[in-house]
């Protein structure tokens, strides 16, 4: 047996292998896309002067990273919270979407598996990436010349 005929399929015709599809919601991917690399310019801007100055800052950026992996729905779907075999989780959701981390894989990820993206998560990236910004460039502005120093 070939592994085509081992893949489970939807259609009776054996179309439509594990795809739910293209639509126009799919090239809202695309924005998407620049918007995060965008948003990682920011980041590693403000974290690289917080890093140069504190030697100690990276081992807890990379705690928190990880911690925020396992806090945002990547590995498991935001459904198993709202299904009712798990009522005893059910206060997490609404912290979940506190979750900056969640907005941006979620911007990215929904139309490429056939869903839509919330507005709300597209307001929540845009508010980031223009508070973020600021942020980076007031700590550019401020400790550009102190940072060969720190070195």
């Amino acid at each position: 047996m070939e592994l085509h005929e081992q893949l489970p399929r939807r259609g009776q015709d054996g179309t439509g292998i594990c795809h739910p599809g293209l639509g126009w919601y799919t090239l809202t991917a695309i924005p998407a896309f620049f918007l995060l690399a965008f948003n990682g310019v920011w980041v590693t801007l403000l974290l690289g002067i917080i890093s140069t100055r504190y030697r100690d800052i990276p081992q807890v950026i990379n705690s928190l990273i990880q911690l925020l992996f396992y806090l945002t729905p990547i590995v498991w779907p935001i459904d198993q919270l709202k299904s009712g075999q798990r009522e005893g989780v059910s206060w997490a959701e609404p912290i979940i979407h506190l979750n900056p981390i969640y907005h941006f894989v979620q911007i990215l990820r929904a139309p490429l598996i056939g869903q839509a993206v919330s507005p709300w998560s597209w307001v929540a990236v845009g508010g980031i990436t223009i508070v973020g910004w600021l942020l980076a460039l007031v700590a550019m502005r401020n400790y550009r010349s102190r940072v060969s120093y720190w070195v």
